[in-house]
């Protein structure tokens, strides 16, 4: 598992599939310059370990680099940031809760590139 951040918060997870020799090669290739270390994914690492124990973790004080308030992509992953733990929430939804009711698939859209 890799995670990679920017000034302004969490950019990239890669979530545990690759191994790590792959991983380790992955990460320079498609992120030039990234440096390798811990310091600031303490309270990420924590809540990871959480969730991958099987409990309910709390992501909600890590810092994120997501696109801007007022872009679309921004108003939608900063809504699918407030579906509680546990839940489920359709495009439609999450398209109504950001005030586009006729975005469902404009919603799914971005979901699948985040």
């Amino acid at each position: 598992m890799a995670a990679l951040s920017n000034a302004a918060g969490l950019c990239r997870v890669v979530l545990p599939h690759y191994q790590r020799d792959d991983l380790d090669a992955l990460i320079p290739w498609e992120h030039p310059g990234a440096i390798a270390a811990r310091g600031p994914f303490g309270p990420f690492i924590e809540q990871a370990r959480i969730y991958f124990n099987g409990a309910v973790p709390d992501f909600s004080d890590i810092p994120l680099d997501l696109p801007g308030e007022a872009s679309f992509a921004g108003k939608v992953y900063r809504a699918c940031r407030q579906i509680p733990h546990g839940t489920t929430v359709s495009y439609r939804e999450l398209s109504l809760n950001i005030g586009r009711e006729d975005a469902a698939h404009a919603v799914a859209a971005a979901m699948g590139k985040n």
